[in-house]
């Protein structure tokens, strides 16, 4: 969460943004952290609303950044840019599908070897998950 709250932060100095917190209510304390955060300010939760509520705003959106999610493929399919982070699942099977999807594999791995479990949360370089969110906004 301290990550993400420092790419909002980081982006938000670039170009003013809202970002919309999708996770569902077992998300809730985690999302509570964000909103708390001085970046909450930016931030809208949408930890309580149905999936159709949600689609358009989804599809209002310029662009997605987001760990393997169903919203992050949702994203893709109503043509957002997307930066998404396979931590634990493989992006051969669920990334390379669209256009509009960026990857992001844990350091020490790549396209090819991230797998299920292969527990790379840990393992991805903020730097890098930085760089290419200014490079997808721009």
């Amino acid at each position: 969460v301290e990550n993400y709250i420092n790419l909002f932060e980081n982006i938000n100095k670039k170009k003013p943004c809202k970002f919309f917190l999708a996770g569902g209510l077992k998300d809730q304390e985690l999302i509570n952290k964000i909103l708390k955060s001085p970046i909450g300010i930016n931030c809208v939760s949408l930890s309580k609303m149905t999936i159709e509520e949600i689609l358009p705003i989804i599809g209002a959106c310029n662009f997605c950044i987001s760990n393997d999610t169903g919203f992050a493929h949702i994203s893709s399919a109503l043509d957002l840019k997307c930066l998404i982070l396979f931590m634990d699942s493989p992006p051969l099977a669920y990334g390379v599908y669209s256009k509009n999807i960026s990857i992001i594999v844990p350091e020490g791995e790549s396209v090819e070897s991230t797998k299920h479990k292969t527990r790379g949360k840990d393992l991805i370089s903020f730097a890098e998950v930085l760089k290419k969110s200014i490079e997808l906004i721009s």
